[in-house]
């Protein structure tokens, strides 16, 4: 299995060689003219909007068709907020530490514009911040 995160920015020649391994799973090493052969399973991300990136010609209609075969949407962290106190405790258990419902009820209020990758941060600042075993508010930063 091959993870390519944000598909939607790669570049054009790039799109035209990933097609290519998509349709019959060859390619070529750099610097090499011998064609090797892979199965490979891949799992694309993105947070563009594909079609637009199509209509606008910045992504290639025949690749959209071939990553987008099974799409699962993941809403923003914004839309599943009874997902922060699992995931903080997840997280902070690894650093012994525990989250005041103050915290938490501040921690819910975000937008969080950087989904997961963003609350985890916030957390690591506030986890260097506390001095005893729970977090408060007062250690809770947004950006």
């Amino acid at each position: 299995s091959l993870f390519l995160d944000e598909i939607g920015e790669i570049d054009g020649s790039v799109q035209t060689k990933l097609l290519h391994v998509l349709e019959d799973g060859s390619f070529r090493r750099v610097g090499s003219d011998k064609e090797l052969h892979a199965d490979v399973r891949f799992i694309f991300a993105t947070n563009a909007d594909l079609k637009a990136k199509v209509r606008q010609r910045q992504f290639r209609e025949d690749l959209l068709y071939r990553v987008s075969r099974n799409i699962i949407r993941l809403p923003p962290l914004r839309e599943r907020i009874s997902d922060i106190p699992h995931l903080c405790k997840r997280f902070l258990k690894s650093y012994g530490k525990t989250i005041s419902s103050d915290s938490m009820s501040l921690l819910e209020t975000g937008l969080w514009p950087g989904n997961v990758r963003q609350l985890y941060n916030c957390l690591e600042r506030a986890v260097v911040q506390s001095q005893g075993s729970s977090i408060e508010p007062e250690q809770i930063f947004f950006d």
